[in-house]
């Protein structure tokens, strides 16, 4: 989290979840793949990537 980020608030990078580090490049999960086809902008087709809930629990 950043003080850019509002509290509650989760954001995942557009693409494949690629992130890079120091020591590499991490990959992570497509945010595709955690949204429903169902949910999707009537016109354009494109799922709402930026509406999605999601329960974060520690890992650990």
């Amino acid at each position: 989290m950043t003080d850019t980020m509002q509290d509650g608030h989760v954001s995942l990078p557009n693409g494949f979840g690629l992130s890079a580090t120091p020591e590499g490049p991490r990959v992570g999960t497509p945010p595709n793949e955690l949204t429903s086809s169902a949910s999707r902008d009537w016109l354009a087709g494109t799922p709402h990537h930026k509406h999605v809930r999601a329960r974060i629990e520690p890992v650990g």
